[in-house]
């Protein structure tokens, strides 16, 4: 059986990752995230988006991570999204 792949608007990624529909953009801008028109529409692969997300679990990253969520988050909320407990995240934060 074949696997049907998901594909996303860039609205629907932005509430997925929790970052604002502009540092969706900018990423897709950028080529971090690769995107396709279809029915004139932008839309990414929801594997793409994680492949994306576990690239992002390093310090750096979190923190740059950080710098494009829209609005505030704790770090209960952020490991809990990265499927860490809060100690592996401020493992993977003090690294």
């Amino acid at each position: 059986m074949s696997k049907v792949e998901a594909y996303l608007k860039v609205t629907d990624v932005a509430r997925y990752t929790g970052l604002n529909v502009e540092g969706v953009r900018e990423l897709i801008d950028k080529g971090e995230l690769s995107a396709m028109n279809l029915n004139g529409q932008v839309k990414i692969k929801k594997s793409e988006i994680d492949r994306w997300l576990d690239e992002q679990v390093t310090r750096e990253g979190l923190l740059d991570l950080a710098k494009k969520v829209d609005g505030e988050v704790d770090k209960k909320d952020i490991a809990s999204a990265l499927d860490m407990d809060e100690e592996e995240l401020e493992e993977k934060l003090n690294d």
